[in-house]
């Protein structure tokens, strides 16, 4: 057999997510499953999956955790992501494949363990991004052989030759640890796992915040009174950095411009305390130093905070989002989606978004965005939902149409007489209540075949792409593509998702592969062709629910 070469290197993922957690023990693996007892829109329920302990040398020990636990007392498990090497081999006779890199395989090859290496870069630029000064950032910059297998502490200071330092290097900002993983022959596969497989693990930071000296205590409004903005041994940074005198009414401020500690303070004014946390962002790229040329692969890893609902799956991904970026892609796969397809995007879809309301306050969420639309002092043109205090009424109406049903209207109904029997938060207990039912296949997909004008009513469309929109800014009317040059654009009403925003503080909407989904062309004019579609998807449907009831006879009853 001829000696495999390798040609292409990977890391897969290729982007993790990080959650920063103060237990010693990190989160075990687990993923979203349907809960077969329930017949009909089974809820989502958490799944163990096979987990790793990380040994004292470094190799894996495989187990099967029976629970997820989330929490250790008060601390919470960080979530720390492993990230695994593949390897594009050519192993003669013509023949290339994609394969795990492990250490047979670099033995194999005629490479070693020390001719693996990572560099590895974790940055905070946050102040940086705020005040243009890079003397704001601060980063930790590290190199690891292949063959070290111990934790290696990731520790962060402001890496500038002029300016005033926001992290000094004597006194660094911890941002987690890099560990190596050990290619172990000891067990080879369990669980169809690989412990040979060359890996990392990041752990993540702790969730602490830093700041100068002086950030003390502050009274906010509403406040009972002063709170401790950073503990006393966490007072590291230089507080003449240019992040300490930051005040986004005199800088220019990315949005939102007023999320930082001392915006809402009553002694400071606007002026920020300095403050940062210990989230990053990890680069980290790998080299095998090959006989005939070195490969290289790159991973990135985002540290964010806990999730606040782990079994609750948000209706807009990271993976959503990326979608949206290959338009010849994501035609492709509207215009190729079978009834089947269909059927199960769209019903994930509503199951997703059912979750997500549950975790929202619909009433403080319409308060809140009634006075951005106020303070921003939106126009509204003829036939859009209204953005005051009509909004979410039954004076709200689109192109004349009442935008609530009549049941929406009885359920938000002014307290009366029978106020102590209405529910305290009337439009959020009936969002919860409505988006469970469509959550069931049945009557979302009725609604979906058989009032699509309605639904198109009562959606928010997103933005266009670039490439759609004119010369200049057009007319809108509330069924067209949102364009980022018209002003309503950026006005917040009670279509759905009702006063949620997005990054840029813009109102959300669907991705466009989710709206596309949902708006179709299956029928291009044919009734025929609209018909036999139809057909087919009731069809699923019909299928899907008699395996869920099958599931359901199959699984025990509770205390059996």
């Amino acid at each position: 057999m001829p000696r495999p070469v390798l040609t292409a290197i990977r890391f897969r993922p290729a982007v993790a997510i990080a959650r920063i957690g103060d237990s010693p023990s990190p989160l075990e693996a687990f993923t979203w499953g349907e809960d077969p007892r329930i017949f009909g829109a089974g809820k989502t329920v958490i799944v163990p999956r096979a987990s790793f302990e990380v040994l004292p040398d470094g190799s894996l020990e495989p187990y099967m955790p029976g629970s997820i636990r989330f929490k250790d007392g008060r601390a919470v498990r960080p979530v720390c992501p492993f990230l695994e090497l593949a390897a594009e081999v050519d192993r003669g006779f013509g023949r290339l494949s994609v394969e795990p890199l492990t250490g047979s395989l670099l033995n194999a090859a005629g490479i070693s363990p020390a001719q693996v290496s990572f560099e590895v870069l974790a940055a905070n630029r946050k102040a940086e991004r705020r005040t243009g000064d890079p003397a704001c950032r601060f980063e930790s910059r590290l190199f690891v052989e292949g063959n070290h297998h111990e934790r290696v502490a990731l520790r962060a200071w402001s890496h500038v030759t002029s300016g005033e330092p926001l992290v000094l290097r004597e006194r660094p900002v911890p941002l987690g640890y890099l560990q190596v993983i050990r290619p172990s022959l000891r067990i080879s596969q369990v669980r169809d796992l690989c412990f040979d497989t060359l890996r990392v693990r990041f752990t993540p930071a702790t969730g602490e915040v830093y700041g100068p000296p002086g950030a003390a205590e502050s009274r906010t409004v509403g406040s009972r009174g002063a709170h401790v903005i950073v503990p006393p041994e966490n007072r590291i940074l230089n507080p003449a950095a240019t992040w300490s005198r930051y005040d986004f009414h005199t800088a220019p401020a990315p949005r939102p411009g007023d999320t930082y500690d001392g915006e809402s303070d009553l002694d400071q004014d606007a002026l920020s305390w300095g403050v940062v946390d210990d989230t990053c962002d990890v680069r980290i790229t790998v080299t095998v130093a090959t006989p005939t040329q070195p490969l290289n692969a790159v991973a990135r890893v985002f540290v964010g905070p806990p999730d606040f609902a782990p079994d609750r799956r948000p209706f807009y991904s990271i993976a959503d989002d990326l979608a949206d970026r290959d338009p010849a892609s994501l035609q492709k796969r509207i215009r190729d989606a079978t009834p089947r397809e269909w059927h199960d995007a769209v019903t994930d879809l509503f199951r997703r978004i059912s979750e997500t309301t549950s975790l929202i306050n619909v009433e403080r969420q319409r308060f809140r965005h009634i006075d951005i639309n106020r303070q921003r002092e939106f126009s509204n043109p003829t036939g859009f939902p209204e953005i005051g205090e009509k909004t979410m009424t039954a004076a709200d109406r689109i192109q004349c149409a009442p935008l609530l049903s009549d049941t929406a209207l009885a359920a938000i109904r002014p307290a009366g007489a029978n106020a102590n029997d209405s529910p305290t938060l009337p439009r959020a207990e009936y969002a919860k209540i409505r988006h469970d039912q469509l959550a069931e296949p049945e009557i979302l997909l009725r609604i979906l075949l058989e009032n699509r004008q309605r639904v198109r009513e009562i959606l928010r469309p997103p933005f266009a792409r670039t490439s759609e929109l004119p010369a200049g800014p057009r007319s809108l009317t509330p069924f067209t593509l949102r364009d980022p040059r018209v002003p309503r654009s950026y006005a917040y009403d009670m279509r759905m998702p009702p006063y949620l925003r997005d990054g840029d503080f813009a109102p959300l909407s669907l991705t466009r592969l989710q709206w596309e989904l949902l708006f179709r062309d299956y029928t291009a004019g044919d009734e025929t062709a609209e018909a036999d579609f139809a057909e087919a998807v009731y069809r699923q449907l019909n299928a899907s629910r008699r395996a869920r009831k099958l599931r359901a006879r199959r699984q025990p009853k509770a205390g059996a």
